[in-house]
């Protein structure tokens, strides 16, 4: 390999670094600014003005890092109050969320969520089966519904789990309005249907469907401008080639969540296409990101 593709490839794996580096600063700044926010808003009026001073400075000059916002949290952790949330925690549990108290993590998840949407960034939420993905997921778009951005925001899941998404918004959200768009008796009832909803909540409101309608009914999808767009079980979306990836990578969304409990695929390239989902310009294909990340023909491993 010559010195000019050599010094090609790791220009553009060092513009990666970067880009990565840019994410993570974003999010680590944001995430220790309302900490401490909310900390010193708890703090008595005088008892430590000066040092807060000091800590304000310091603050300025420090460079943070998501290590620093995580480290911070697990010291709150000692200071967990008996209802189970933390008595500083920098996200409250929005109001329209009820009928349940969010546990400590699945706070500080929600806190990492608005923060990647206050910033304008898709993210994945890798929590393992049964740690409260989906109630995290209500529990972000009840703030921004808060917020007065009422949507409409899109959930497209598997066929089997739409129930489920409907009995959790309704026990745990049940004055937001809810749409499940799903339907056998064809394209004209359906949209009905769902021109009906958006009529009656003035075009806001959560539409949950499945991948098989996503695909049915593409052009209706398309036609709306959804503020939010969540897909559940995101792992299914490791085949770059298959139609479903490519159908919702067309939706007018302004930021994507991908809810999976099996981030890290069988191999490199299943990754990648769920990176690529998340963030549009990850390469223009995992080629060539292969030939950007693969370093071994530049130094090949030396046998000893």
């Amino acid at each position: 390999m010559d010195t000019k593709t050599v010094s090609l490839k790791l220009k553009k794996l060092n513009e990666f670094v970067r880009q990565s580096q840019v994410y993570s600063s974003i999010i680590a700044d944001t995430l220790l600014q309302r900490s401490n926010e909310v900390a010193n808003a708890n703090t008595k009026d005088n008892s430590n003005s000066d040092d807060e001073e000091h800590s304000s400075k310091k603050r300025k000059t420090k460079k943070k890092s998501i290590t620093d916002f995580f480290k911070k949290q697990k010291k709150n952790e000692d200071t967990t109050t008996q209802n189970g949330a933390p008595d500083d925690a920098a996200i409250k549990q929005p109001r329209l969320l009820k009928n349940c108290i969010l546990k400590p993590y699945q706070l500080e998840g929600l806190n990492w969520l608005i923060t990647l949407y206050e910033n304008g960034l898709n993210g994945i939420l890798a929590d393992e089966m049964g740690l409260g993905k989906t109630v995290q997921s209500i529990a972000l778009l009840a703030f921004i519904y808060e917020m007065d951005t009422k949507g409409p925001f899109l959930v497209t899941a598997p066929l089997s789990t739409l129930d489920n998404w409907m009995n959790e918004f309704a026990e745990f959200a049940p004055d937001l309005p809810v749409l499940k768009y799903y339907g056998t008796n064809g394209y004209k009832e359906r949209s009905a249907k769902l021109k009906n909803f958006f009529k009656q909540h003035g075009g806001t409101g959560i539409v949950i469907t499945s991948y098989e309608i996503i695909l049915r009914d593409t052009d209706l999808i398309m036609s709306q401008n959804w503020k939010f767009l969540i897909v559940d079980e995101g792992h299914r979306l490791k085949n770059i080639n298959c139609r479903l990836i490519k159908e919702l990578k067309k939706i007018n969304t302004s930021n994507r969540l991908l809810l999976t409990g099996t981030p890290l695929q069988n191999n490199l390239a299943e990754l990648w296409s769920l990176l690529n989902f998340i963030i549009l310009d990850f390469g223009n294909s995992f080629k060539d990101v292969w030939e950007i990340t693969n370093l071994t023909k530049i130094n090949p491993p030396i046998n000893i």
